[in-house]
């Protein structure tokens, strides 16, 4: 699989302004999950790190805040992140 930083179309401003929640391309094997045909990556909490969710392995950034983190923030989102929902 391609490393998409190294792409045309990797969008440098992502890296730097929010992290990206899944391990370090090296290490992403390690916590694929497969379901079916898909292969996910494992999401972890961008504040406390517990594993919380996943996404296709061919989503090219991955910023997450689980509820409970969201909650203890009192609702309000990091700069930077747009809020959903």
């Amino acid at each position: 699989m391609p490393d998409f930083r190294e792409s045309l179309f990797w969008d440098k401003l992502l890296e730097t302004e929010l992290p990206d929640c899944r391990l370090s391309y090296s290490e992403r094997g390690k916590a694929q999950v497969h379901r079916g045909r898909m292969e996910m990556d494992t999401v972890f909490c961008a504040q406390c790190g517990e594993a919380k969710g996943l996404v296709p392995v061919h989503c090219p950034h991955v910023f997450f805040i689980c509820d409970d983190c969201f909650c203890r923030m009192q609702g309000v989102a990091p700069p930077g992140m747009v809020q959903v929902g």
